[in-house]
């Protein structure tokens, strides 16, 4: 199966990505310093 073809239904299944945050482990090590 082409992409063209498979790119429609991939963004019909799998939902929309929410950005919580570019960088996690940063806001953690901000939040909890050792």
């Amino acid at each position: 199966m082409r992409w063209e073809r498979l790119c429609p239904l991939l963004n019909r299944w799998i939902p929309p990505r929410r950005i919580l945050h570019p960088y996690p482990d940063a806001r953690f090590a901000a939040t909890h310093p050792r």
